[in-house]
């Protein structure tokens, strides 16, 4: 199972209560893994809580930036969920790549792990990272290329509902991209994918040749 969160919102858990019900496991452990090294726990502590209420043992903080110990990657692999962060989505995919992690998270999915990614998170899942930049990430890292780790064939742009110009880049994205399908959400909304079938949760669009659809479960 792969998830989609434009954001997690402490108003609207219906995201994380239905991939719940999916796995059907009772106190499920889940590893934690920030875009960037968050050295005081401050991000990891908040979603810590975020899932303690929701009965989640939030396990191991697995650092791919400052504080990488592959000695860990065992103890990541036995969780029944990985959690990926929002951040800057090139900093986070040159992480990835810096530490072939792509094919731990690859392996990890295969043998039924669930991958939960967040804004940046999500969007290193896709095909490609380029919509990250209708979000306003920079590529400070100078990463080669776009491409994102291909667990899906389409992209994904969060915050639809923060940020006004965003529907306008889109339409052009997509018209410089017309073999691309890109899901927009709405913070508090997302895409559940399991079993290849696509589940809808909250305001999510598909936009595609420059129209904006709205997607209805």
């Amino acid at each position: 199972m792969l998830v989609f969160h434009s954001d997690q919102l402490d108003s609207n858990k219906e995201i994380d209560k239905r991939v719940l019900e999916i796995m059907g496991k009772g106190n499920p452990k889940f590893g934690y893994i920030p875009s960037c090294a968050d050295i005081e726990r401050t991000y990891y502590n908040l979603k810590k809580d975020y899932y303690k209420s929701l009965g989640v043992d939030l396990d191991i903080y697995f650092d791919l930036d400052q504080e990488y110990d592959s000695s860990k990657i065992d103890r990541l692999l036995e969780c029944d969920a990985i959690f990926l962060s929002g951040g800057n989505t090139y900093y986070f995919m040159n992480n990835i790549r810096k530490r072939k992690f792509g094919k731990v998270l690859e392996k990890f999915h295969k043998k039924g792990g669930v991958i939960i990614g967040v804004s940046a998170g999500a969007m290193v899942l896709t095909s490609s990272i380029e919509s990250s930049n209708i979000c306003g990430d920079i590529n400070d890292t100078n990463l080669e290329n776009s491409d994102g780790l291909n667990f899906v064939n389409f992209d994904f742009v969060p915050h639809l509902n923060i940020q006004s110009n965003m529907i306008e880049e889109l339409k052009k994205y997509s018209l410089d991209n017309k073999s691309k399908k890109i899901f927009v959400c709405n913070d508090g909304s997302g895409l559940i994918i399991n079993n290849n079938k696509i589940e809808i949760i909250g305001d999510v669009y598909l936009t595609y040749n420059g129209d904006l659809i709205p997607m209805i479960d």
